[in-house]
């Protein structure tokens, strides 16, 4: 195993993040959207932000954490370069067009898998969020709406939550 072999796992991690951010956006082999599209919206760069969040903490706390070892002891958690390979990659990422998709079905952003509503019982307005609140066994989903778009889409909701 080379010496260096700590530093592989790390960059490996970082790429594997990455790779989390991606699918959240873009999930290039999975089955096509089914039902007919019911509402279509479109997600400001912020608002791409606050959906990546969780992902885009972790790889920032990760490098950031490879960083400060890497200038107080002089070994990093990855090799080095790969603190650009992440931001530049999150960069593009963020760059990526985001919509949210409400079908017949379920709710889903670009052509990612659909939450179902069965899934969901019902939902709660807070600020420009709309929280699905979930059944038994399932996790909340919150849809960060533009309060532009808020009436169509707590109108669409109503139906499937009556």
């Amino acid at each position: 195993m080379p010496d260096n072999w700590l530093e592989l796992l790390g960059s490996s991690f970082v790429s594997l993040l990455l790779s989390l951010l991606l699918l959240r956006v873009w999930f290039p082999f999975g089955s096509r959207r089914s039902g007919s599209i019911l509402y279509e919206t479109r997600l400001s760069p912020l608002r791409r932000l606050l959906v990546l969040r969780g992902l885009l903490l972790l790889l920032t706390a990760y490098v950031a954490l490879g960083q400060i070892e890497r200038y107080v002891l002089g070994q990093g958690y990855y090799l080095p370069g790969t603190e650009y390979i992440a931001l530049g990659g999150a960069l593009l990422i963020l760059g990526l067009p985001m919509r949210y998709v409400l079908t017949d079905r379920g709710v889903a952003i670009n052509n990612t898998a659909p939450r179902l509503w069965r899934e969901f019982r019902r939902f709660d307005t807070r600020g420009n969020q709309i929280v699905l609140t979930p059944r038994k066994g399932n996790r909340p989903h919150t849809l960060h709406i533009p309060a532009s778009e808020h009436k169509a889409v707590v109108r669409i909701l109503k139906r499937r939550f009556r």
